[in-house]
């Protein structure tokens, strides 16, 4: 019995993938668990396991971007014939399956309400295609990028058999004027880069669309720019689309409100070269950042309703405390994971935070490691910002901004001393959490950074 090859859902705002690499060919006997093929999502890239023993059969192509749930392939037996099937075609997950989905296309459009991919959207924008014209075939109607992709075909097709008349109005239709070749993401990334226009490139994909391996074959040319031109083009990466889709939707949907305490933390500053003198000898070297975090997630087992979410119209506390830690790097910024935070010593979050930070730099982090968080630390301390108003993480409730510390003057009667401050920022969702609950969890945060030793 032919067993499919699904597109996982790995987290709950992945929608889409890209098939990158196929690790095993058509017609190779796989073992169950075997790595078969690699996909890149917009945090990062992982591999697909075979479901079962057997002969693979690839259906998915490379370059190709595909909704959750969609059949990559499938795992045969010796002498069985793969089940026909379209590789554009995706399974939702209720398995209601294609034909029921476009089926309930009609009644989404009527509404208004068009469902596409984001690949989809930004090909109709670059396009000047109007969505609501394009026939989608995912799942309840939803539309993918190779849908657009089918329809700007079909109207350049289209224009050559009819009348000269209908020909020239078939000709000044946008779709067909602005067309030009189909060319895949990675493609036209890599043309922009080199500094090629894409439409120059011949394509030995499908109907001509020009795919990586034909943009990689033609040498960069040099720009025809002015010496002193500085105006440069290129398209959004995978990532930092997805960092700003996410970063307007969470400014769109929550009423999102920021406060800011100091620190003192001249005790944490002592501790701190305590430990790394003790734990030298281990190769672990603790950070500000590592004791905020450990402050954090004592405090949200304090505090509960920080560490929690809204969906439809309920309020989910989640029971587990996983902080999130922000890291930079050159493309983009992501988010690791430190699940059961509040059950880890000083010493576990210090090995786990510096393990996951050289990963996410690497572009190595597992799945697992993105996904889960139910509140984020972010830091600019060590670019010298003092205070910042850091945006929520949705579908996280909460997140701190964590500034750089501060040699500032205290007073003690006429006695002056110095003190190391620290500013934080804590962003919130006022739709769920209000004013005073909001500050006495920053407060709590404030305490413990005070008094470090507590938490040892």
């Amino acid at each position: 019995m032919a067993v499919p090859i699904a597109l996982p859902k790995l987290g709950m705002t992945m929608e889409e993938a890209t098939v990158t690499n196929w690790l095993k060919k058509s017609g190779e006997f796989v073992r169950q668990g075997q790595a078969i093929l690699e996909v890149e999502t917009e945090k990062v890239n992982f591999e697909v396991e075979a479901p079962h023993d057997g002969i693979l059969h690839p259906s998915a192509q490379e370059e190709q971007t595909l909704p959750v749930g969609a059949i990559l392939g499938y795992i045969l037996e010796a002498g069985e014939v793969a089940p026909p099937a379209s590789t554009l075609a995706s399974v939702a997950s209720s398995i209601d399956g294609v034909a029921s989905a476009i089926a309930r296309a009609p009644s989404v459009r009527e509404r208004g309400d068009v469902r596409a991919s984001p690949a989809a959207r930004a090909l109709a924008r670059a396009q000047h295609v109007n969505l609501s014209e394009v026939s989608g075939t995912g799942p309840e109607g939803r539309i993918k990028e190779a849908n657009v992709q089918a329809y700007l075909d079909e109207a350049a097709r289209a224009a050559p058999q009819r009348t000269p008349a209908a020909s020239r109005a078939a000709l000044e239709h946008p779709a067909v004027q602005r067309a030009g070749p189909a060319v895949s993401p990675l493609a036209r990334r890599a043309a922009t880069q080199a500094g090629m226009d894409p439409a120059g490139i011949e394509g030995s994909g499908h109907l001509g669309r020009v795919m990586l391996a034909d943009a990689q074959r033609v040498p960069p040319r040099l720009s025809d720019s002015a010496p002193n031109a500085i105006d440069s083009r290129e398209p959004m990466g995978r990532m930092r689309k997805a960092i700003a889709q996410r970063m307007h939707r969470s400014l769109q949907e929550m009423a999102q409100l920021t406060i800011t305490m100091k620190a003192d933390m001249t005790e944490v500053a002592r501790l701190r070269q305590r430990l790394l003198a003790a734990w030298e000898s281990e190769g672990i070297r603790p950070t500000y950042t590592d004791i905020v975090v450990r402050v954090v997630a004592a405090a949200l087992r304090r505090h509960p309703h920080i560490n929690s979410r809204i969906e439809g119209d309920d309020v989910i506390t989640v029971s587990a405390v996983n902080v999130g830690l922000s890291v930079a790097f050159d493309g983009g910024l992501i988010v690791p994971v430190i699940h059961e935070a509040d059950r880890l010593t000083l010493r576990e979050i210090a090995a786990k935070t510096s393990m996951l930070a050289a990963a996410a730099r690497a572009r190595t982090l597992a799945p697992p490691q993105v996904t889960g968080g139910t509140f984020t630390v972010t830091t600019l301390g060590v670019y010298g910002v003092e205070t910042f108003t850091p945006i929520v993480n949705p579908p996280e409730a909460a997140v701190l901004g964590v500034g750089t510390i501060q040699t500032e003057a205290a007073f003690d009667g006429d006695r002056v001393f110095p003190r190391e401050v620290l500013r934080l920022s804590l962003s919130f969702d006022h739709r769920l959490i209000d004013g005073a609950p909001a500050a006495e969890f920053l407060r709590t945060v404030v305490g413990l950074l005070e008094q470090p030793y507590l938490l040892l």
